[in-house]
């Protein structure tokens, strides 16, 4: 594993209702990232684009598939752009419980990062990712995993505690595959 800063690393995400059953997502990002043992540095501009279409829907469960791709520009001019399709299977069992099921699929892939640690964990198989949220008074906590499926090996099992004030957001996660932590604040 890499030793590596994202310093700062700022992003914008906005949620555009195109009509009733679809949004499009859009996250723009930079951060200065440095990977200290290659010691290679440079400016990483992102774009996420995610259109999401709700075809089932009631008081507890939802359908979704998306279609999405990412790009990421890395100063010298090199890019990583990815896009996949899936979908999301949502379940709320009652206020304080909900879980997830979802598929991704790359349907093409064009370029690479010139970062070892983001190349490390990049694996371009079929997914399948389980989740669930418990919440207790105000704090929320979470288990992400998620799967490859051409082995059924774990990719990413990740543990989270989060809490609102007012109009901010704190995340603390411990990433397990990786043995990392991360703590995240975000204005809502």
């Amino acid at each position: 594993y890499e030793d590596i800063s994202t310093l700062p690393k700022i992003s914008y995400s906005n949620i555009f209702n195109l009509s009733d059953k679809t949004n499009l997502n859009i996250v723009l990002s930079g951060s200065n990232i440095s990977e200290l043992s290659t010691k290679k540095e440079s400016i990483e501009y992102g774009l996420l684009q995610k259109s999401d279409f709700l075809l089932c829907k009631n008081e507890t469960t939802s359908f979704t598939p998306y279609i999405s791709s990412v790009i990421s520009i890395y100063s010298g001019y090199s890019s990583w752009n990815k896009g996949m399709i899936g979908f999301d299977l949502t379940k709320r069992v009652d206020n304080t419980l909900a879980g997830y099921l979802g598929y991704d699929h790359y349907y093409y892939l064009v370029g690479n990062s010139p970062f070892n640690f983001e190349n490390y964990r990049f694996n371009p198989s079929d997914k399948v990712r389980i989740g669930f949220t418990k919440t207790v008074d105000d704090l929320d906590f979470g288990i992400d995993t998620s799967y490859n499926l051409n082995n059924l090996s774990p990719q990413d099992i990740d543990y989270k505690i989060s809490t609102k004030l007012h109009c901010l957001k704190f995340t603390l996660s411990y990433r397990a595959m990786v043995s990392e932590f991360n703590f995240n604040m975000s204005l809502l």
